[in-house]
């Protein structure tokens, strides 16, 4: 021990609190630690003495309940969408609390946390009226939820600890492609939608032919359609949240905020809407929702969620999610020949999530490229 390090040992103190337990103490600041001799206490002695003498000391006093209701009002709800605070807070309330919502920031630790997410992967830990376990998404859920609250704890300077999240490992999972339809269902179901109602018509042909999300499409009203240009402009999304209902939000991020060239039977399909809409007595005005219930009010943002995979099997097709519909745009464009950026611009997304999203239209093209260059060798 260097005469530095003498020094600090003797600026502070410590009592015993049994069984290898101490607690630290130095100006006024105070440490409970686990040592294994009489050499691991003196070392963490005089850590703790550097620590508090280079101000890096910081004692929580926060249990991770206390910290995560301070962190879901002071910045989950002011730099989260709102459907995303109420995931985080569902998740919170339904099973984190339960397993470490009285411990100590501190306490929190990477096994502590492996014996939770590993409690959430027996059955019976839905905590719902549904069988099964959950899902490795969900876990990781939890997980991505955890992380945020201690990142945010470390940059509030409440605690000073390595990220406890940082030393649990995730069995790897293979990423499940996105579920789509080709060319040929795409067609069969336009075929299919001859005999729905209008409005519904109208909503899947949108969906599949500007790749649109589902609240995106929800949020439309009449002022977002440019019949002179044939071009439809997104800049809000409807969602849905219990408690709240539905209410008007921006587009899921800065890339979602874009005006997308359509077909003119698309826009001709949305002119016949319109008129069948003022016959029925609903008014079409600029600021009017497009889809709507009988009170004239924005339909449920969720609205088609049900209805599609039951109109799917209806007619004999293959199930698919509505959201499979923005796959199935995206996939058929790609494989038309269309280039990665400009999908990209048309759905809202980034040029490295299409290439992470929709692989196998890629590979459908490379497919293409190779059968290309086999004709030029031929001629």
């Amino acid at each position: 021990m260097n005469e530095e390090q003498k020094k600090r040992r003797s600026a502070g103190n410590y009592v015993e609190l049994g069984e290898g337990k101490y607690r630290l103490r130095y100006k006024g600041k105070s440490k409970n630690i686990e040592a294994t001799s009489p050499r691991d206490l003196n070392k963490q002695l005089s850590a703790f003495v550097a620590e508090v003498d280079k101000g890096q000391f910081i004692q929580s006093t926060y249990t991770f309940k206390e910290f995560a209701e301070k962190w879901l009002k002071e910045f989950s709800e002011i730099n989260h969408a709102p459907k995303n605070t109420f995931n985080h807070r569902k998740l919170l309330e339904n099973r984190i609390y339960k397993a470490i919502g009285h411990l100590k920031l501190e306490k929190v630790t990477p096994l502590i946390l492996t014996h939770f997410y590993n409690s959430l992967r027996q059955e019976g830990a839905r905590n719902d009226s549904r069988e099964g376990k959950l899902s490795e998404r969900t876990i990781q859920l939890h997980h991505k939820t955890i992380s945020c609250i201690f990142k945010t704890a470390t940059m509030w300077e409440v605690f000073n600890k390595s990220n406890p999240c940082r030393g649990v490992v995730f069995p790897e999972q293979r990423k499940q492609p996105a579920k789509f339809y080709d060319d040929t269902q795409i067609r069969t179901m336009f075929k299919a939608l001859e005999s729905e109602d209008i409005e519904y018509r109208v909503a899947i042909t949108l969906a599949i032919k500007s790749g649109v999300r589902i609240g995106e499409l929800s949020g439309f009203q009449w002022k977002d359609f440019n019949f002179d240009k044939n071009t439809i402009t997104v800049n809000k999304a409807s969602q849905y949240i219990p408690g709240q209902g539905t209410f008007e939000k921006d587009p899921k991020t800065q890339n979602s905020y874009r005006t997308i060239a359509m077909p003119e039977d698309t826009m001709k399909l949305l002119e016949e809407y319109k008129k069948h809409q003022q016959s029925s007595g609903f008014l079409c005005a600029d600021n009017n929702p497009v889809f709507v219930g009988y009170d004239g009010k924005p339909k449920f943002t969720y609205w088609l969620s049900a209805w599609f995979p039951a109109f799917l099997k209806r007619h004999g097709l293959p199930h698919l999610n509505f959201h499979g519909t923005r796959h199935s745009s995206a996939s058929y464009l790609l494989n038309s020949g269309m280039n990665i950026n400009a999908v990209a611009d048309r759905l809202g997304d980034t040029p490295a999530t299409i290439l992470n999203t929709y692989a196998h239209a890629l590979r459908n093209s490379d497919r293409e490229a190779a059968a290309m260059f086999n004709n030029l060798q031929a001629k």
